[in-house]
């Protein structure tokens, strides 16, 4: 238990009077805190904290569980909004693609038809 300063100096004085070495009495009343923090702990009070570090960290883990959930949730719906969009590239692409790979064919077979038609032309006329 904590002495205030008024019991500390009644005590010092009462002490000084009854023993002449004024170091003796300071030192003995140096084994009393002058203030509340400087109380030692006693087992009580490790009890006491014991229980509530456990509570703080079961409320710690409930709380870092419901966080792990949450990310997950997020995760999963991420990932889901990612396949889903690379699903609507990849068809988008591939009928970008397929059109392009028409035009090329369209242009080509006339490309064909035209140099077929010239030579047709050039052979008869050479005939």
């Amino acid at each position: 238990m904590a002495l205030t300063e008024r019991s500390r100096a009644a005590l010092y004085r009462g002490l000084a009077a009854i023993i002449e070495d004024e170091e003796a009495v300071a030192e003995m009343l140096s084994q009393f805190p002058a203030r509340d923090v400087e109380e030692l702990a006693t087992r009580g009070d490790l009890t006491v904290l014991r229980s509530e570090m456990d509570a703080f960290r079961s409320e710690m883990r409930a709380e870092m569980d419901a966080f792990r959930s949450e990310m997950r949730a997020e995760m999963d719906a991420f990932r889901s909004e990612m396949r889903a969009e690379f699903a609507a590239f990849r068809e988008q692409v591939r009928v970008e693609m397929h059109t392009e790979f028409r035009r090329m064919m369209v242009w080509n077979v006339s490309t064909m038809l035209a140099i077929a038609t010239i030579l047709v032309a050039v052979m008869a006329a050479t005939r």
